[in-house]
C-alpha cells in the first residue's frame, strides 16, 4: 500500500506504524526509498541506536534506560 501511495505522488510526511511493521527493512524502505519520515512503536526488547557513530560503538536507547 505504501508503494502505491508513493507511486502515484500521493502529498504525505509522515508513516504512522504499528509495532508489527517496525522492521529494519521496512524503516529503510520508507526513509530511503519513498524519502518520508515514520513514527513507530518498539517492542521493549529492541535495540534502536540514533547515529552511525552510537552504533559502531554498541550504545542504542535500550542501554540508555
Amino acid at each position: 500500500m505504501l508503494k502505491v501511495c508513493c507511486n502515484n505522488q500521493l502529498k504525505f510526511r509522515y508513516v504512522l506504524a504499528d509495532s508489527w511493521f517496525c522492521s529494519n527493512e521496512n524503516m529503510m524502505y520508507i526513509r530511503h526509498e519513498c524519502g518520508k519520515h515514520f513514527l513507530m512503536a518498539t517492542k521493549s526488547n529492541r535495540k534502536v541506536s540514533l547515529s552511525v557513530e552510537d552504533k559502531e560503538q554498541g550504545h542504542s536507547l535500550s542501554d540508555m534506560q
